[in-house]
């Protein structure tokens, strides 16, 4: 309200932050209030009473009026996310539910704010701190899926946008198998007579430990000496016995599982089946005569 030679930044109470850029003269001053980081307390700054002097050498005594005191509002604690997944491997027909876990409330959080790699987001929904979404992987695929939200994508009520890209809860990592395996079935021989036999070969695309031989379908002959692991498996084939047809070895859809869980999905392929010619009936021969007596001269 007076000039005053002795009022300094010293004479300012401040708390919830830090004065700075202090200048002015005689009645008028100003300063820089900036508040401490990550922070939801006020900022204070304040004058006490005997801090100052007028010209005469009379000291203020008003520390205790209310404009002696501003009180700001102070919001710089960064919001933070937290992704999540309700399953940490996916195979065909898969799909995860991932949540959204926010330290404080969003209003601007949307599905276009993550990022996900190996497959599609669906589903967004939520409010506040928490949201889901589902996540679909691409088919097809051995790439490992992700999900993920980068800093500044969202903000909290007092305008602050996160910048937790980096850390590691702001990402979900899938490990992702939807390939299917498949077969391919094949023989030494195309065709067999009687006595002959065929070996047959089953190869696998990825390893299986439940492919068996009562996963082979057989028709005009048997299978035995089935062998095998992993992805390559054998059999011999021999045609039934005094017929003339054809032999056929297959592998029907469902077969068999890969070690993600998927089931072959191939039974209607090409070479999923094998085609074995066969001929094993025995020609025989019938002798007759127009006559069952001969004399002389016949």
């Amino acid at each position: 309200s007076e000039s005053s030679t002795d009022f300094s930044a010293s004479d300012v109470t401040v708390t919830g932050g830090t004065l700075s850029n202090f200048t002015g003269s005689g009645s008028y001053y100003t300063a820089t209030f900036t508040p401490n980081a990550d922070s939801l307390s006020n900022g204070v700054i304040s004058v006490a009473s005997g801090a100052f002097s007028d010209a005469s050498g009379n000291q203020n005594a008003d520390g205790s009026d209310t404009n002696n005191t501003l009180s700001l509002g102070v919001d710089t604690g960064l919001p933070t996310i937290t992704v999540s997944a309700n399953k940490t491997a996916l195979k065909a027909g898969d799909t995860a539910t991932i949540s959204f876990t926010l330290s404080e409330a969003s209003t601007d959080f949307g599905a276009s704010d993550v990022t996900a790699t190996g497959g599609t987001l669906s589903n967004f929904q939520g409010s506040g701190t928490d949201y889901t979404a589902t996540f679909t992987p691409n088919a097809g695929s051995t790439t490992n899926s992700v999900v993920s939200v980068a800093s500044s994508t969202f903000s909290d009520g007092a305008g602050n946008f996160n910048t937790d890209g980096a850390e590691a809860n702001n990402s979900v990592s899938m490990t992702t198998d939807t390939l299917l395996p498949t077969i391919a079935i094949t023989s030494d021989k195309t065709g067999l007579k009687a006595g002959e036999v065929a070996n047959i070969t089953f190869t696998l695309s990825e390893a299986a430990t439940d492919f068996k031989e009562t996963d082979v379908n057989v028709t005009g002959g048997t299978l035995s000496n089935f062998a095998g692991s992993g992805k390559n498996y054998t059999a011999v084939f021999t045609p039934t016995a005094g017929v003339a047809a054809n032999g056929s070895i297959s592998v029907d859809t469902n077969a068999f599982s890969d070690a993600a869980g998927n089931f072959n999905k191939d039974g209607s392929d090409a070479n999923n089946t094998v085609s074995i010619t066969a001929d094993t009936a025995v020609p025989t021969i019938a002798i007759s005569s127009d006559k069952t007596a001969l004399k002389a001269g016949d």
